[in-house]
């Protein structure tokens, strides 16, 4: 599962819907390319290796508590989800089976936050807190 650290998800200060969020997007789009090539480089080997291969897509930056004091990177989100797709991709295209975190988790967080105030992650927005690691254990 390549995700999280190779959106670099600091270079993602804003979301799509934000003025200048275009500047710069090309490099920022390299970091998300580049994981889906070596998630599909990496399957590639391990299929030429004889090994059965399961595709996870990455779990969320969690961008919607407003009380964490460090920077909110509003568009890592965004990044991962074009990476779970380009992993959804490959999945389809060679027929390996895929586990679907990315989705699962952005609409289970969407609901839980809606009706609980609660969020998915931990405080860093990163790691998962009991409840996502429930979620994800579960689509496992």
């Amino acid at each position: 599962m390549f995700g999280m650290n190779d959106v670099r998800r600091e270079s993602w200060p804003l979301a799509p819907e934000e003025e200048g969020y275009e500047t710069g997007l090309d490099a920022r789009m390299t970091f998300v390319e580049n994981s889906v090539k070596n998630t599909e480089k990496l399957v590639n080997r391990l299929r030429s290796e004889g090994m059965k291969v399961t595709i996870m897509t990455p779990s969320i930056y969690d961008e919607r508590p407003k009380y964490v004091a460090d920077t909110n990177y509003v568009g890592a989100n965004a990044a991962l989800t074009i990476v779970g797709n380009g992993m959804k991709a490959i999945a389809a295209a060679k027929g390996y089976s895929i586990i679907d975190t990315n989705t699962v988790m952005n609409e289970v967080n969407k609901n839980f936050w809606d009706t609980t105030g609660m969020e998915m992650n931990i405080k860093d927005r990163i790691h998962p807190s009991p409840a996502g690691t429930y979620v994800i254990a579960y689509n496992v």
